[in-house]
């Protein structure tokens, strides 16, 4: 994939975020890596970031053995890249470290880069035990359940597409022992690529290899899809609201299109350079304006059919007629930008006593 050297030039902490990469996680997928060391970014033994918005040298090993202000209760934050802080110069500029700094709540930073909304209560559930005392998690996120359903083009209905899909199947797929593997290597080429290796063996191989493929009929289309995806995360995070007594407040995540931002000179340089771009374009494709209405109204009914709480960080930045830079890119911002929605989401969660 080529880069876009205007961004790097503008935001230099933009390179070491693209050349994060993603480690293997069971059940998740994939995370972070663990116990990453840079002035941009670190990470915990669980790949999970850091806030130390207190600029602290020696950070513990986990970020539940952090040291939190006891006059204050426990929140998570959960989100995909946007939320973890994509674009920040530091770890005390991300979202995370500005409302715990700033609001009546410890927050955790449990968000993923490239994450989906089913992998978000994976990674949840996943830390819940960890947690004291957590009374409130927020949920900024949307952009990546939308993008993914176009984006991803093979994937498990019940659980909703991922990045990575393809990878993972082709792996299983991969034949298993040595004699799969030379059969494979010597007729392969003769049968279907979609063929399954690994269910392959000496006593069903000529039923397997010739049988009539069956299609099956898919009569769902795709915002058909997005919206039992939707439909069945939030009736989850419900769940775990009661069962915890805690509160939830979905947050849908701002991007520079559907905020309609009033672009500043640095975000026309590095937006002009990103649509010359195929795979990123490619990726920005579904973000629209149509798309940001469905979505919008889709979330924005499901998440009051479960009594979860919810505003669109999009229309309260429009309201703001920003005209600076906080956009290292369509969907990320820089730390600007960062802390005006930390701001918004104080005013508009009331999460700072007045």
């Amino acid at each position: 994939m080529k880069k876009n050297q205007i961004k790097y030039l503008l935001a230099p902490q933009t390179k070491f975020y693209d050349s994060m990469g993603a480690d293997w996680k069971p059940f998740v997928m994939f995370n972070h890596f663990p116990n990453i060391r840079s002035i941009y970014c670190n990470t915990d033994k669980d790949g999970l970031r850091y806030n130390n918005f207190k600029n602290e040298i020696n950070l513990s090993n986990s970020i539940f053995d952090q040291e939190l202000d006891k006059k204050k209760d426990n929140a998570v934050l959960m989100g995909g890249s946007f939320a973890f802080g994509e674009g920040t110069t530091s770890d005390d500029k991300t979202i995370s470290s500005n409302l715990s700094r700033d609001s009546n709540y410890n927050f955790l930073n449990l968000a993923g880069r490239g994450f989906s909304g089913y992998q978000e209560i994976i990674t949840f559930m996943s830390h819940a035990d960890k947690i004291a005392n957590v009374k409130k998690v927020v949920i900024l996120s949307g952009l990546n359940d939308l993008v993914l359903s176009r984006y991803i083009n093979k994937y498990d209905e019940v659980y909703g597409p991922i990045f990575g899909y393809d990878v993972f199947i082709e792996k299983m797929k991969e034949a298993a022992g040595w004699k799969n593997k030379l059969f494979r290597f010597i007729f392969g080429k003769f049968f279907d690529a979609d063929t399954n290796w690994s269910e392959i063996n000496s006593l069903n191989w000529r039923k397997e290899l010739f049988k009539k493929k069956i299609k099956l009929s898919n009569d769902k289309d795709v915002d058909s899809k997005l919206e039992s995806v939707l439909n069945r995360n939030l009736m989850i995070w419900s769940t775990i609201a009661k069962g915890m007594d805690l509160s939830i407040d979905f947050v849908l995540q701002p991007n520079a299109i559907w905020q309609e931002k009033i672009l500043s000179n640095e975000e026309e340089k590095i937006f002009a350079a990103s649509n010359k771009l195929p795979d990123i374009e490619k990726i920005y494709r579904p973000v629209n304006a149509e798309k940001y209405v469905f979505l919008k109204e889709m979330l924005k009914n499901t998440t009051k059919k479960y009594g979860i709480n919810f505003i669109d960080c999009n229309e309260i930045l429009k309201r703001n007629n920003l005209r600076e830079w906080i956009y290292v890119d369509k969907v990320h911002m820089n730390d600007t930008g960062y802390k005006y929605v930390s701001e918004e989401l104080i005013k508009n969660l009331s999460l700072r006593n007045k």
